[in-house]
């Protein structure tokens, strides 16, 4: 997550939508008054309803920043996270590697948690919301486009 505060500016990183290389392009050197949320590997993809409860518990104003991401197509997505969660050397973490199983199964368990009101990690809307489940990001670039999102 990137944030300008002068600029009432965030820009969201959502997982698996190139946001690390745009992160590194948007550095806080390269754009004076950019903040990158550092420390816990937890706040870099923190997605719209935890940015508004970070942003009250320092008493910004949400309502005055213009919020933006980008979205990948869940397809696409779900490919990414699938492979990057079978890679061989987080074998040993069972509970992140998916490698001893298809991808068939993997969306099947992911619709599952979905219909049960869980997160999915390759669904955006998660992302996008607030607690009401409105969208309250305001810029919502396709992955396709990301050459849209850095002319912005």
């Amino acid at each position: 997550m990137l944030i300008h505060r002068g600029k009432r500016f965030a820009f969201l990183a959502n997982p698996k939508t190139a946001t690390t290389t745009i992160e590194r392009w948007l550095s806080p050197d390269s754009v004076p008054g950019l903040t990158r949320i550092a420390g816990e590997a937890r706040f870099k993809h923190t997605n719209y309803r935890t940015f508004v409860g970070m942003m009250g518990v320092y008493g910004e104003p949400v309502a005055e920043y213009e919020v933006a991401c980008i979205v990948r197509h869940p397809l696409d997505k779900a490919r990414s996270w699938y492979r990057f969660r079978c890679r061989p050397e987080i074998a040993d973490l069972p509970d992140r590697y998916l490698g001893d199983r298809t991808f068939a199964s993997y969306i099947a368990d992911a619709l599952v948690r979905h219909a049960e009101g869980r997160w999915v990690p390759f669904l955006n809307l998660h992302f996008v919301t607030d607690d009401r489940g409105e969208v309250g990001v305001h810029r919502i670039f396709p992955f396709e486009r990301i050459d849209a999102a850095l002319e912005y």
